[in-house]
């Protein structure tokens, strides 16, 4: 046994020091970021029983959150029954509390690409068929990408509309 090792004696502990840490590199004006944390948009997939895409749960999400929408109606079926031949589904009936109906179609530029005249025939069957109702709303149409991003910009959107 060597000396060091007997009873009683004490063991000197090596410690190793790290050198201090140097502070990130951030870029010029810092990161942008602000302080706020944001909430995460959560999504079900559905709306009013209908399954839906992000940018139409995102649209219902904000409708539902406007004090100046009454009612909204989510994939109406006009001129026949669903998945009947001659039937059209329109994306929104939206009612406001001052007695305006807006009618509203969802795009995304995969679904849309290359039907200009087909949407234009598809929005005067819908105008056509909201008359037997004693409605006369134009068709609008809101972009996933531009009109519906994110809620916040979803929100606008609908404030634009509703007023």
């Amino acid at each position: 046994m060597t000396p060091a090792l007997r009873a009683g004696a004490s063991v000197k502990r090596l410690t190793y020091h790290r050198p201090p840490a140097r502070p990130p590199i951030l870029p010029k004006g810092g990161l942008r970021r602000s302080g706020e944390a944001r909430e995460a948009e959560l999504f079900t997939g559905m709306v009013k029983g209908f399954t839906a895409s992000k940018g139409e749960e995102r649209a219902a999400n904000a409708l539902t959150k406007n004090e100046k929408v009454k009612d909204f109606f989510f994939r109406m079926t006009i001129g026949a029954e669903r998945n009947m031949p001659g039937f059209k589904e329109l994306d929104y009936l939206i009612e406001t509390t001052s007695g305006m109906y807006y009618a509203v179609e969802v795009d995304t530029a995969f679904t849309h690409a290359g039907k200009g005249s087909s949407d234009k025939l598809h929005d005067r069957i819908i105008e056509e068929a909201l008359k037997f109702l004693n409605l006369y709303p134009e068709v609008i149409h809101w972009d996933i990408d531009r009109d519906l991003p994110n809620a916040e910009t979803a929100k606008q959107t609908v404030r634009n509309l509703v007023g």
